[in-house]
């Protein structure tokens, strides 16, 4: 055996070993979504409850092991194309890491699915208060009380709707509307639309309310597709102003903050192996 292959054995045996440890749901429904809908949902409740409509493999891993689209390659056409409805239950209530986790031990077992760890020096983008200071405003709606038995305070919810004082967010159509949302999450958000990792210096610790209008170049397009402000569910996001403002110029002028490209070190996966789910 090569030095390679004890490498590879290594880390494989590695993954195995990290898999058995990791925390899964009570119950979990994945159904085929033959909607043909180009809206996209997904919510985690308080106590670890995760629903999400019409979204694919590709988008799963995305959200359990928080990469973004340059950090993953590999796999076949169909993990991009074909969508699913999740409805999965902890058996206790769960924090929004212990729900990627539960999220990955699903992948695994539902989608087969084995990756491939790595660090590249890779382009990123570093966000940070424009000339001119920050031009949102501070939300005045309280967030949700952490969670007494874990202490956590539950993260936005990305359907349509949230709970009492969680904050918001939902995009589509070149429009991000936010409410009670931190810096975190809409680096989080702008990660997704962008494709490329987001780097928050903006030192703004506070909770915000805005929306952001832009012009998706065709790449944000194939993102996330979420519903528009207008129409009603399973409507398509309405079109974009094809003369705005891109993704870089409308935070500025608008939110009053800047994206600078970068290099830095970034986790990146490869799909090794990934299966269609059984019917439940």
């Amino acid at each position: 055996m090569n030095r390679f292959s004890v490498i590879f054995v290594a880390a494989a045996m590695g993954a195995c070993a990290q898999a058995q440890n990791t925390p899964s749901f009570e119950v979990a429904s994945i159904k085929p979504n033959h909607s043909g809908e180009g809206r996209v949902g997904f919510q985690m409740q308080t106590g670890g409850r995760f629903t999400a409509n019409n979204i694919t493999v590709k988008q799963l891993i995305f959200f359990a092991y928080g990469i973004k689209e340059n950090q993953l390659s590999g796999g076949p056409s169909w993990i991009d194309s074909d969508h699913f409805d999740v409805s999965a239950k902890p058996e206790t209530r769960a924090t929004t890491d212990q729900v990627k986790l539960m999220l990955q031990s699903l992948l695994a077992d539902r989608f087969q699915l084995v990756l491939h760890k790595q660090t590249k020096e890779l382009p990123v983008y570093v966000l940070t208060v424009a000339k001119g200071g920050p031009k949102m405003p501070e939300s005045k709606l309280a967030p949700e009380p952490p969670n007494p038995e874990t202490g956590s305070e539950p993260g936005p919810g990305r359907g349509p709707g949230r709970g009492p004082g969680r904050g918001m967010m939902r995009f589509g159509g070149g429009i991000l509307e936010a409410q009670a949302v931190t810096i975190a999450d809409f680096t989080n958000q702008l990660a997704m639309v962008l494709g490329r990792n987001v780097i928050d210096k903006t030192g703004l610790a506070g909770r915000y309310d805005f929306s952001l209008k832009y012009t998706p170049d065709e790449n944000q397009m194939a993102m996330f597709r979420g519903p528009g402000p207008a129409g009603g569910p399973g409507a398509a996001p309405p079109p974009p102003d094809p003369n705005g403002p891109s993704i870089f110029a409308a935070l500025q002028e608008q939110l009053g903050l800047k994206l600078e490209a970068q290099k830095g070190p970034v986790d990146v996966y490869l799909v090794e192996r990934v299966e269609k789910p059984t019917q439940n």
